[in-house]
Order: C-alpha cells, then structure tokens, then sequence
C-alpha cells in the first residue's frame, strides 16, 4: 500500500477531529465566563477553503440560562452589501437559524464573521450553544462539509 493511499484512509478521521481553522462554522470565544444579568457576544465563524454560496445554521441554547437577544450581520455577509441574503430567526424556546445566500451563484465567502450572536446570562449555570445542523453549498450548487464548533458559557451569581 503506498503513503498516498493511506493518507486518504486517514481523511475521515482526521477531519472527525478537525481543529479550528479546517472547514468548520465555530464560536469565538470558545467560552464565556461571565456573570448572570450581563449580556456577551460571540462570533459565529467560518472557515473554509473553497467558497460557499450558501449557508444555513441551526443553533440551540438552554433558555433558561441564556437569552438570545440579537443576531447581526457579520463582515462576510456584508461584503456583499445590501445584495446578499441575510437571514435569521430566533425562537426564544432555544432556537435560531441563520441563513446566507450570496448575490451570484458563483463568489460567495470562504473565513470570517459570519454573524455576531448578542446574548444576556440569565442565571448561574453551564450552558451550551451548540450547532445542531449545518447545510452549505458551493459554486454550481455542490456541497461543502463543514465541521460544526460549540460554546461553553459559564454564567457566575
């Protein structure tokens, strides 16, 4: 068996265990530390080496910790100005999705802020924002793996 087919027999794995920065949508921070009451923003990112023209994202958080107040446009989302599809939905049960859809079918974004989720602490806990689903096109519509990240929020008296 030669070195290269080997290397393709690891693919999978290594991608499994993908650090930031391969293609992935992640939060940063990673964590939060914060006190209840207060509010904190995290930056939903992604990274990829081929460009995506469309994106859906579905997040959950536990309601009763945390309360998502905003979702803002990111930089990538912008570059394409007032053109691009920007959508999103929170639903106060411990949903949101956030939707992109670039101008033309064939440039779309590859690594950045996607968008920049506005949260407040509502009482002491551990709590997760997880992303549930991923779904993300290239140019002439052939899908691109994505690697989904999560955030832990520590939330203090």
């Amino acid at each position: 068996m030669s070195s290269l087919a080997e290397e393709e027999e690891l693919a999978p794995e290594a991608l499994a265990q993908a650090p930031r920065g391969m293609n992935s949508v992640t939060f940063n921070p990673g964590t939060t530390e914060i006190p209840a009451g207060n509010s904190f923003s995290v930056n939903l990112e992604v990274q990829s080496q081929v460009e995506i023209t469309t994106l859906s994202v579905n997040i959950n958080f536990d309601p009763q910790l945390v309360r998502l107040k905003e979702i803002q446009r990111g930089e990538l989302a912008a570059q394409f100005g007032e053109k691009a599809s920007f959508l999103q939905s929170i639903n106060q049960g411990g949903t949101a999705v956030i939707g992109f859809s670039s101008p033309t079918p064939t440039a779309g974004i590859k690594s950045g802020t996607l968008a920049v989720l506005v949260f407040e602490a509502l009482k002491a806990g551990e709590s997760g924002v997880r992303i549930t689903s991923l779904q993300a096109l290239g140019p002439q519509g052939r899908p691109v793996n994505l690697l989904p990240g999560e955030h832990l929020v520590n939330i203090r008296q």
